[in-house]
Formats: structure tokens, sequence, C-alpha cells
């Protein structure tokens, strides 16, 4: 194959082309059209800064930490003895460097908790810099009484063109009876019509049907009673009676023309560089506020939803491992020595933002910008489920928000949380909740306009740190702007208080200082971190950014000349891809490479990085390109794991340098985008945060997916909004209250929605039993399990444990799938072993049915190293990738262990018919992603 093993060499790189010119791309986006009203000297900067939150303590990124302003440099063009070839035995020394740091350094001191002893959260801080972004108009509250007179008052004509007519979501002039939902479908039917409503409301949701498939519902059911319920005739009046619970909204009107607020009835707008005349009614929009603190009633008085909070209290503790948010820094600097977040005040909660455009239709620009928080106290499966988020806020149309409009009023609902807190009636009794804002997650053009901050194609857009950037000529006469490593020079990370000082210089000076184009709202919570506070989603840079754009060198033709190019072998990759039968934990099968890699999904990605790239070209790529690969496979795993030490932290670290330092030597400077640059601030984002996965974007895609499948037109978007947000937030408590009889039916039509309620039992067998003659080897192993040998069993093919089916060999109903690859421990040898589940057993007592011990028959398969044991290259960094295991099974053989002792259902690669052979098994990250 291509792998070159002439020598233990690294070949020489491409020349590299550089540009010298500069070009500033800049974020025109109607920053000039706010007015802000500012401190006016610097001396009233010292003092904000001063009443700002603790620093955080120094820390480092590769070559980057916290100097005096004075001594930073930046880079502005590049070294002019660049542009010779690089060889990449240049990087020898630097490698092992990287490889003789200090394992063992002391971490605790980068670890070490911000001091919450004087934690006040009355305190005044920034106000003087948050008091006005512009004119405040009133508020308009809207209740579900008078909905239907309040439709959406920008009318797009093409839009509406392309889309369906949405006049049943007027009400229809001759349907005004009483909406009660209690009584029976029509007389003499014993089914309410609430239950009808949410079978139908459920089907919706779970099958992705459209409006038009809505309204031949409704219509199919009405012909077949004898009298139908109104609730059941109009899609307007379905949708009405789950917007009428109590949830109101209140609207926020702003100028259509620079986004500014202006009041509902304004002529003109009231933002000095506009000046525009509002009388046109398309002169004006709104976005929706759902307010916070209604939703946290609703929350709270759901059943066991205070309980689901305490569970964070009861986690095994360990010193120095990060299982999930609450090691991180700053979760810790709230949650210790009496913090907001302490035992002693179990009903505070903590939230991830999370804002993103959401396209409605293909053929036109309208989106939605919903703003969510969720939830840090809930466990993770429960706070990921989009009816345990808020949705406190909804901009809709074909413009992006401005953040400075649409932030406003959820800013000034988190700042009322996080000081005086809300009284919330749970069971007759009140009890005091405050919220903190801890966190936001969101890709990069959201988060450069939650930030106020350059996009990522700008100088000093690095949200971390101060890294200028550089501008990139390409040959096709562009630019990019790039990030180059660089591990001589110093380079200042940011501070909270430093990016106050720049908003304000930017303010008052009209012009963008270090990326910052002037204050933003988040800079006026006390305990939002305005730069460690912003952690960087890995679903968007390290999967849709970084794993993405090597596919894209590997295999797409444009590049079949360069060293790295696999494009020859993509017919050979797109074999080895679809053999593959991944376990059922990943929703989707692998898919081509070559024709179908630009639709792949972040969860396929995911797949791709985590489980198939590294078997699959094992032996395809150069040992150069193997090893740079792998380094980043195994730094993403670790970050993404569940129970992180920190010294696989400073690990991950070192391969992250290792693994930027060398891209522009293999694969060019041109590539080398933030999203590169940001794998460099990873890292610190576990220590700060926690896992990746804890504050991915992965839930909040899937709660923008429900919200879309919930929209159907662009009329009446208040009624929409409402009844989405009523559907979300009440489904679980009405699937709760469904008549024992209904329940059946909804688990048998509906049975991913409603696993959510059901209690799995610890051990519970599937499909059935079935009995057979066991070989007497089989029968010896028994006899110290059980005390005897039995004289008989129950044999199944599939089981549940802890909440997961697992398959056995034998289970030959599914085809393209393998659930029975397991990771168990061995008792005998005291050590984790993998193999593969034949079949299950169940021994019951005689006199004791209730006594009994389940079994798994497991073939064993044998490890034979390590995925990069290939490799002749000097691997200084030792790179491993050790959740995955080359491993070949020589053995028919079967050993019998208890049930209780498989740990969890692993990803096994190979590329042979049927278990024989040699594959791969990979063991998942963690116990808490799925597709």
């Amino acid at each position: 194959m291509k792998r070159a093993n002439k020598d233990s060499s690294y070949p020489a790189a491409r020349p590299k082309r550089y540009n010298t010119s500069m070009r500033l791309t800049r974020d025109e986006h109607f920053e000039t059209a706010v007015s802000m009203t500012m401190v006016d000297n610097q001396n009233d900067v010292n003092e904000v800064v001063d009443r700002c939150s603790p620093a955080s303590p120094e820390g480092k990124m590769g070559s980057h930490k916290n100097v005096p302003e004075n001594q930073h440099k930046t880079a502005n063009s590049y070294n002019k003895e660049a542009d010779s070839p690089i060889s990449i035995t240049n990087y020898h020394q630097d490698i092992e460097i990287l490889a003789n740091e200090d394992e063992g350094k002391n971490e605790e001191a980068i670890y070490e908790q911000l001091d919450t002893s004087n934690f006040d959260v009355n305190t005044t801080h920034i106000e003087a810099l948050i008091e006005e972004i512009n004119y405040e108009p009133e508020e308009t509250t809207y209740n579900t009484e008078n909905l239907e007179e309040n439709l959406f008052p920008v009318d797009d004509e093409e839009l509406f063109d392309e889309i369906e007519n949405d006049s049943d979501l007027e009400e229809p002039e001759s349907d005004k009876e009483e909406n009660c939902t209690d009584g029976a479908i029509y007389h003499g039917h014993d089914m309410p019509v609430w239950v009808s409503m949410v079978m139908i409301l459920l089907h919706m949701i779970t099958n992705f049907v459209s409006k038009h498939e809505i309204e031949q519902i409704l219509i199919l059911i009405s012909a077949h009673c004898l009298e139908a319920h109104p609730g059941l005739k109009s899609l307007y009046h379905f949708k009405k009676h789950f917007a009428s619970f109590s949830s109101p909204l209140k609207k926020h009107f702003y100028c259509i023309n620079c986004l500014a607020c202006v009041n509902e009835n304004a002529n003109i707008c009231v933002n000095q560089y506009c000046l525009k005349s509002l009388t046109n009614q398309k002169s004006k929009s709104y976005f929706i506020e759902l307010p916070i603190k209604d939703q946290l009633s609703v929350l709270f008085n759901r059943e066991n939803f205070t309980v689901l909070l305490q569970e964070r209290f009861k986690r095994e503790v360990k010193a120095n491992i990060i299982t999930d948010v609450y090691e991180g820094k700053i979760y810790k600097a709230y949650s210790t020595n009496g913090g907001p977040l302490s035992e002693e005040f179990p009903n505070n909660i903590s939230f991830v933002l999370n804002t993103d455009g959401v396209a409605i239709f293909k053929s036109s620009k309208f989106s939605l910008w919903p703003i969510y928080l969720m939830i840090n106290e809930l466990p993770y499966k429960n706070r990921k489920q989009v009816e345990n988020m808020v949705l406190a806020g909804l901009w809709f149309g074909d413009s992006k928000p401005l953040m400075s409009t649409f932030l406003k009023p959820i800013y000034q609902s988190l700042l009322e949380l996080e000081r005086n807190g809300v009284d919330i009636i749970v069971h007759e009794n009140v009890i005091k909740v405050k919220a903190f804002l801890l966190c936001t997650a969101a890709d990069l053009p959201a988060k450069s306009l939650l930030m106020n901050m350059n996009q990522f194609n700008g100088e000093y857009s690095c949200g971390k740190c101060v890294q200028k950037g550089q501008t990139f000529k390409t040959n096709k006469g562009g630019c990019v702007h790039i990030f180059p490593f660089i591990k001589d020079e110093v380079i200042e990370l940011r501070t909270k208080r430093k990016c106050i000082e720049n908003a304000i210089t930017a303010r008052e000076a009209k012009k963008t200082i270090n990326g910052i184009k002037g204050p933003s709202l988040l800079m006026g919570l006390q305990t939002y971190d305005f730069v460690e506070g912003a952690s960087i989603d890995y679903m968007h840079g390290v999967l849709l950014g970084v794993t993405k754009l090597l596919i894209k060198l590997w295999i797409t033709s444009t590049y079949s000349k360069e060293d790295f190019s696999l494009a020859e072998y993509a017919d050979v990759i797109d074999l080895r891809l679809m053999s593959i039968k991944p376990p059922k934990y990943i929703t989707r099968v692998p898919r081509s490479i070559s024709s179908h890699f630009k639709y792949w999904k972040a969860s396929e990605l995911r797949s791709w990085l985590f489980f198939y790239a590294l078997p699959v070209l094992n032996d395809l790529m150069e040992d150069c390109y193997f090893l740079h690969f792998a380094s980043l496979v195994e730094a993403i795993n670790y970050l993404c794991g569940d129970n992180i030490s920190l010294d696989l932290v400073a690990k991950s670290e070192r391969l992250l340098k290792y693994f930027v330092m060398m891209l522009p030597a293999l694969y060019g400077e041109r590539y080398m985008t933030l999203n590169v640059h940001q794998l460099l601030h990873l890292p610190d984002c576990v220590r700060n945060h926690g896992p990746l996965w804890a504050y991915s974007c992965f839930s909040f895609e899937n709660a923008n997916g429900e919200l879309n499948k919930l929209f159907h037109g662009t009329q009446n978007i208040e009624l929409q909004v409402l009844s989405s947000v009523n559907i979300i937030q009440h489904l679980p408590a009405m699937l709760e209250s469904l008549p024992d009889r209904y329940r059946k039916t909804f688990q048998k039509l509906y049975p991913e929605r409603m696993t959510r309620l059901v209690n799995h039992f610890h051990v519970d067998f599937l499909g059935k039993k079935y009995s057979k003659e066991l070989p007497v080897y089989i029968l010896e192993q028994l006899v110290p399990l059980l005390g005897m040998v039995p004289p008989n069993m129950e044999f199944y093919k599939r089981v549940i444990l802890r909440g997961h089916v697992f398959h056995s060999i034998e289970y030959e109903r599914v085809i393209k799938r393998n659930s029975y690859t397991v990771k168990y421990f061995c008792p005998q040898n005291k050590c984790m072993r993998f193999g593969f589940i034949q079949y299950f057993g169940v021994h019951k007592c005689i006199d004791d049915e209730h006594n009994k011990q389940s079994l798994a028959f497991v073939i064993p398969v044998e490890e034979i190293g390590s995925v990069t044991r290939k490799i002749t290259i000097n691997n200084a960094l030792k790179i491993t990738v050790p959740h995955i295991h080359p491993c070949r099974n020589r053995s028919c053989e079967i050993v019998v262990i208890k049930l209780e002792n498989i740990m969890e259902i692993c990803a096994y690669v190979s590329f042979q018919n049927g278990e024989e052979g040699e594959g791969f098994i990979c063991e998942p990250a963690n116990t808490f992603e799925a597709d």
C-alpha cells in the first residue's frame, strides 16, 4: 500500500505559499447603527473594571501566556526565510521537547479555584457599561386570548409563494365552539379529546409529519366520528389548545432597517443613525421573549424535577478526576465553600446558553434564532432533553439578530435571577431559586455575535487569546485568515477585565480593539466570565471543522497530486466503510465517503473520528500523516471522556500542540484556520467546564430539530411559538397522566418517546426463551459460578442491561448492526477483556424463583498491540490511541461470565466476513453521547 517505510525520517514537505499583503476582513453587522451609552472617561473605566468578578488565574496555551500589553508582539507578515521548503525533520527537536515535558507537573496550580469567599450577587458590577444599549420601549405582553389578532407583521411575497397556504392557522369564522378537551371525542366513546390530541401530537413529532399531513389526519379522524370535537376539526384549534396553557410571551419590536429597539406604536426610529419612518407595516418587526421565570415555575413543579437536581450531590467525587461540568474550575468556584451552587442552596441552578440560526425552508432565507438555556444541575441524560431546557427568546425572519437588541430582555432576566432570584410555589411551598449563567456554547459565527467580536475570518478573532493572525493569499486569488503556530513568541491570553477595557476603548475610539468591536451584554453578568465562560464547541470546531477539512484534503480530486492525497484509494475506503456494522447506539450506518461526504452529519463525523478512520486508513497513509492524525484522535477522545484525569488533560495538550505545530508542514500553512488554532485552547475548556460533551452543541441541535418539527408556515408566529414551547415542556406530564390503556398503545407506537417513562429493570431479557445442550467444558465453568451443574437453564438472544440493548451472535434478525461486541471484566485475571456474546442464559433456583443468576456466554478475542504498532518513524510522544484495540479471534471456545461483569458495547471494525481474522475493537469515549 501507500505507506512509506523506506526510512524513519520524515519526507520533505512542499514549499509554502505566502503573501505579505494584509487585508482586514470586518464584520459590518449594523454596529454603527446602534447608539450605546458608555463610560465617559478612563477614570471611570478603571472603576468599572475594578468592580468586575474576580479575574481568572493565569494559564498557558502552548506558547501563550498572560503578559503586559507593551510586551505583546503580533505577526503582521510572514518571515521571508520561510519561503524556502520546510522539512519535517526540522521539527524533531520540538517534538522531543513536547515528549519530554514534565508529565507530573503541578496541575493543581492550573486548576486552582476562583476565590468566591466574598461572593455577593447583589454587588454592583459593570452597570455603568451596560446601562442602555439603545432606546428602551415598553414591552408588550400577549396572552393566549388575543393571539389570533396578532399575525406575523412581515409579509414576504416571495416566501409565501414558496410555502403552503397558511390560512388554516387563522381562526375559522364558523368554528367558535368552546374548546373543552375533558370530554369524549364524541358521545358514546370513552377516549377523552386531550388523549386523542396527545396521540396526534406525538405522531406528528415522531414521524416528521408536515402541515398538510396533519390536516389530512384531522379530516380522516373527523370522518370516522359521529360528531368530532372542535379541537379536532382544524389545525388552528389543535395548536390553540396547546398554546392555551399558561405561558405568556412578550413581543419586543425593532426597526427593520437598523434592528434597533423601538416602541410598538413608534412612527420614527429612535436610533440617531437611522431615523427611518416606521409608519409602514413592513418597517417594523419583532422578536419574542418567553419569560424565564414562568418556565422555571413549570419545570420546578414537574414531578421529580427537584429530586433530579439533587442527584449531583450524590455523585462519587474523585480527586483530580473530571467527570462532568461539576469538576470544572468555573463550576467549582461557585459550588464549594458555601457558594451559591453548593449543597447549602440545593434549589439554585446554572445555565449553558446557546443560540444559532435554524433554517425552516430550503429555498428561503427565513430562519429562527432560538436562545436556549440548559440546566447544568440535571443529570446529563435529562438536561439534554428539549423538554428540560428553557427557550428564553426567539428571533425570526430573514435577518440575523442584532445581539444588543435580542439579548437585552434576556440579559435583564438573567441579571435579576443571579441577584435576587425568583420565588416559586412548589406543592404549596415557596422556594427561592437563583440562577446563574456560567457558560455559552455556539458555533463561530454565532459566538462572534454574542461576544461582539470579529468573525473567524478577521484579525484577533480568537476569543481566548489575542493572536492577530495573518492573511493568506490562495492560488485562486482569494484570501483566507490563518493563525500560524508560534512557538518562540509570547501570545497574551484574554481576561474578562482586559476585554471590558477593550470594549470601552473600542466604543470611544469607534474602532475595533484586539478584535472586540464594543461592549457585549454578557459582560454585565457577574458570574459569567466573558472569556473562560465562552466554551469552544467541539461539534462545530473539531468535527464539522478540522475533521471535515482533513477528509476533504484526503479524498477530493483537486488535491490528488499532493503527498497527503488518498483520492486513489477512495474506492477502497468506501468498501471498508460500507462493510462496517456499527452498534445500535450509532444511529447512522456508514455512508460512502466519495459520493456522500458533503452530506455527512456531525454525528457521522464523530463516528469517523473515534471509530472508523484509523482502522480504515491503517495501511493507506504514509506514517507521518497517520501518526499526525492519530494524535488528534487520541487527544479528542481523552477530552470527551467521562473519567478524565488531569494527567490526561495535560497529555492531550501536548498531543494537540504537536498536531497544530505539524499541520503546516504536512498540509500547508493555508489550512491553519481558527478551528485548528482553537484546538490549543480545548484542554483549558475541559479544565474550566468539564468534558467536551457536557456543553457541545449536539444537545441544542436536537432541540432545534424538535422546534423545527412544530413550525408550519409563517402565519401567526405567536400561536406557533406558544404551542411549540408548551408542547415541549408539558409533553412529559401529559404522557405521565395517560390512562394505562393508552400508555400501552403509545408504548407500541412510539417506543423511543415512551422509553423515558419506562423504568428498566437492571436485567430484562427480550424475546422468547429457548433451551440448548451445553458442551462439557462450558458445564465445568458453570460449577464455580452456580455451585452446581444446573439441571435446566433458559437461554435468550437479547437483553436490556443498564438501559442498553445487548444482542448476541445468535440473534440473526439484525444483519447490519453489531451490538454483541463488548468489554467485560474477567474475574480470573482481574482485568478488562473484549469479546463477542454468543448467547445469554438464566439459571433459576428451584426453591426460589426470584433467586436467579444471569449469565453471558462470550467468545474472547486476543489483543495484538496498538493501532500505531506498525509505525516505523520516531513516535516520541508515544501516540497509541488506547481506545482502539487491534485484535484477532483464533478461538471458538466460549467463556462464561456473570452478566453484571459486562461493561459496555463497543464498535467492532473489520473488513472481513464474520468475526474471524483481525479487526479493531473501539471503546466509546463516554457513556453519555449517542446519535
